[in-house]
This record gives structure tokens, C-alpha cells and sequence, in this order.
């Protein structure tokens, strides 16, 4: 507040000690003055911008995204194992949706959301993900109706969400949650 007129240079700066520090690999997305992509543009979290007397400048922002992901399998346990996800035996389920809650800065509270709906073999991914304490949710009213859990990568209780923690890089690729039906098929 209060700054004069003139020429000013905004940059984004590891914090040691903050969830932002030198040893997260962050890839830049956005900055004021070079915009776009990393693809596209020469993203380096510095702004330059001209400040005229008595301006308020509100759209000096930047943006950048972690090099981690979440992913695996909603499957049907066709053999009622109980266990994880069976290539070749269990079956995916296609069009559940599933929300990821992102805890970045370690306070205990979500500091974003992000929804994704599994393929038609039943596999989704969450991707580009900051380092922090996550949590998986499967929204069950998208399962075929009379489906209960049978598998959760966490175990007991069975919830249909797992809660864990993403190191900077992580590619965690063992979130499963399985399920059965209710219905039955019997031979006369």
C-alpha cells in the first residue's frame, strides 16, 4: 500500500521453512509479464510493471504446479478376494468420480479441491500435484447400485477414501478401491 509511481519488480522466492522452499521442483505455469505455459513462454516468477501515481495493480499474479500425481483403479473384485486390483481377473469401473483434497501448507485444511471420473477401464490420475497431505473420495452414488467396498489401500475402516501423504515427485500409483455387488447368478 502507499507505494509512489515508478517501476517496480515482483518476484515469487523459496521460503524456507514454507511449504514453498528450495527443495520443491515447482514447475512455473503463469507470471504478469510473460503469461502462458512453460511450453509456450519463458515463465521465470519475476514481474515487471510500471506503477502510475495512485494505481492499485491487482493482476500481478503467478502460477505453478508440483511434478507429483495420485492414481490407479475403482474396480469390481470379480473374484471377491478382499485384495487390490488384479490385472486380468478384476474388472474397472468406468464413470465414477472421485475429489482430491489438497493440503499443501501442513494446517490441516484443504487449500484446494480437484475432481476427476474414472476411464471406461475403471483407471484415473491426478496429476502435476504440489507436495502435501492428500485424500481420495470415491463418490459411490456413480457405482452401479448394490456395490459395497471390499478394498481400501489404507485397510479398515472401509470409507471409500484414503488419506496420504505426497513427497515432492511422487508418482503414487496405488490408490484401488474395490467393491462387490449384491445380485447373484445361480445354475439349475
Amino acid at each position: 500500500d502507499n507505494l509512489p509511481a515508478g517501476d517496480y519488480t515482483v518476484s515469487v522466492i523459496p521460503d524456507p521453512g514454507s511449504w514453498y522452499d528450495s527443495s520443491v521442483t515447482l514447475e512455473s505455469t503463469w507470471d504478469y509479464d510473460d503469461q502462458g505455459t512453460p511450453s509456450d513462454q519463458n515463465t521465470d516468477n519475476t514481474a515487471d510493471f510500471t506503477l502510475a501515481a495512485g494505481e492499485d495493480n491487482f493482476d500481478i499474479d503467478f502460477g505453478v504446479r508440483g511434478n507429483g500425481s495420485i492414481s490407479e483403479w475403482v474396480f469390481f473384485d470379480v473374484n471377491n478376494s478382499g485384495g487390490d486390483y488384479q490385472p486380468g481377473v478384476d474388472l474397472g469401473i468406468g464413470g465414477v468420480d472421485l475429489t482430491l483434497e489438497g493440503d499443501v501448507d501442513g494446517d490441516g485444511n484443504p487449500d484446494y479441491t480437484l475432481t476427476t471420473t474414472t476411464a471406461d477401464d475403471g483407471s484415473y490420475s491426478f496429476d502435476t500435484l504440489l507436495p502435501g497431505e492428500y485424500t481420495v473420495t470415491v463418490d459411490t452414488t456413480d457405482l452401479p447400485q448394490g456395490m459395497s467396498q471390499v478394498y481400501d489401500p489404507g485397510g479398515a475402516p472401509l470409507d471409500n477414501a484414503h488419506t496420504l501423504t505426497l513427497n515432492d515427485g511422487d508418482d503414487i500409483t496405488t490408490v484401488n478401491f474395490g467393491y462387490i455387488g449384491d445380485g447373484s447368478i445361480e445354475e439349475y
